[in-house]
């Protein structure tokens, strides 16, 4: 009978001290201990300040939870904020690992990811982005879910990216990016990058599912692309888009290229006053360089067909413009283009036009020639006019043939301007 009390008072004894150990254990992974080993885990593998807050280690699971994640930009002072935050982490570290000091995760999972990248006004990347510095340092999968992405670039409202669902992993000596992105008026696209280990450099691109109904309010949001592109290309309508961007090793400058195939939509270049309807063609918008490839048009109610390329990299914007019009209606014609208020008829020609922008002074060169048909000149039919396009003043000029400037003067009517 006193052995069994013996053995009672024993398993008592026992349950308590081992419930006391559990409550003891469970309140030490969740210290602040355990987080700082974490984070000083992830610093390692980062190369860059990594805070948590609080982290939970399961005794009985392999799981655990971190909470309030900080990720800071490299050789960033105490006093900075950090570039990334993030409400939960789940890991795979295991109650072992932590007490053998070696809590490394694997696989992290990022729920409630803010994280927010620096411009300056010309596109410069400021954020100081972790790049990690050996080859042997073990990089965990990343994983991210209902992320948010917020480009602040100087001197423009903030393009925030919502819904950002990614994975990256270390494959090899690269690290590879996948994932999409959903935003309410961009839609769907999809999301690829890749990066040597360590990332000093890398792409990324991103390419819409569906073709996306952009207006010029959504392109002159665009980060990276500089103002003044826009201020000389507008366009809005239907078009598959495709971005890529792209970090060279020891370069803050980010790299971009944005592709756009627009279907039925409407184009209108500054410079020459050009305007058309139902477009189609190929706009490519490449580190300052603006390209217009195939891109055709009805205008005036005719065709027109534009080639271009338009240099915005220096200090003077330099656009050249190869230009094919067809049966155009003169009278339907913008008043840069010169063309006298007498003269009716349709307009067939070609022209190919230099324009530089520096300083807020225009030169024109180059020029071009067409000819009217279905010609009238004050009402009165003509033969067909051969015109020569010619820079004058602040822009362009028709100059007219012999025979239309004698018709002029024998009527005595001066064209207009």
């Amino acid at each position: 009978m006193r052995h069994g009390r013996r053995w009672i008072l024993v398993a008592i004894l026992l349950i308590v001290l081992g419930a006391a150990a559990y409550v003891g254990l469970k309140h030490y992974l969740m210290s602040q201990n355990v987080a700082e080993q974490v984070a000083a885990r992830l610093e390692d593998a980062f190369g860059s300040r990594v805070e948590v807050d609080e982290a939970d280690v399961g005794v009985v699971t392999s799981g655990s939870t971190l909470h309030n994640l900080k990720l800071y930009e490299s050789r960033a002072p105490s006093a900075a904020r950090p570039w990334a935050t993030v409400q939960e982490v789940d890991a795979d570290v295991n109650v072992w690992s932590v007490l053998r000091g070696l809590a490394m995760p694997r696989q992290l999972m990022l729920k409630g990811a803010r994280l927010a990248i620096q411009l300056d006004k010309n596109g410069q990347l400021l954020t100081r982005l972790p790049a990690g510095h050996s080859e042997q340092t073990r990089v965990p999968d990343i994983h991210l879910r209902d992320a948010q992405i917020r480009l602040c670039q100087e001197g423009r409202p903030d393009l925030i990216v919502e819904k950002v669902n990614a994975d990256l992993r270390r494959v090899g000596n690269r690290l590879e990016l996948t994932g999409s992105i959903r935003e309410p008026r961009w839609g769907e696209w999809t999301l690829s990058g890749e990066a040597p280990w360590p990332a000093h450099s890398g792409s990324i691109a991103l390419k819409a599912k569906q073709p996306v109904h952009v207006t010029q309010e959504m392109l002159s949001g665009l980060p990276f692309v500089p103002e003044n592109t826009w201020e000389q290309v507008q366009a809005e309508g239907k078009t598959p888009v495709e971005i890529t961007l792209r970090l060279d090793p020891d370069e803050s400058a980010v790299h971009y290229r944005v592709v756009l195939n627009p279907r039925q939509t409407k184009v209108h270049v500054g410079s020459i006053d050009l305007n058309a309807e139902d477009a189609a063609g190929e706009v490519i918008i490449e580190d300052g360089m603006v390209q217009l490839q195939g891109v055709v048009g009805k205008t005036a109610d005719g065709e027109i067909k534009v080639n271009s390329e338009m240099d915005f990299r220096g200090e003077a914007s330099m656009l050249h413009f190869d230009v094919d019009v067809e049966n155009l209606d003169v009278r339907q014609l913008p008043p840069q283009w010169r063309l006298p208020r007498e003269i009716e008829g349709r307009l067939t020609g070609k022209a190919d036009l230099q324009i530089t922008v520096a300083d807020g002074q225009v030169q024109f060169a180059g020029g071009g020639q067409g000819t009217i048909r279905e010609a009238r000149i004050g009402g009165a039919p003509a033969a067909p006019l051969r015109l020569k396009l010619h820079p004058e003043g602040d822009g362009y000029r028709w100059e007219q043939s012999e025979a239309a400037v004698r018709f002029f003067h024998n009527r005595a009517i001066l064209p207009g301007p």
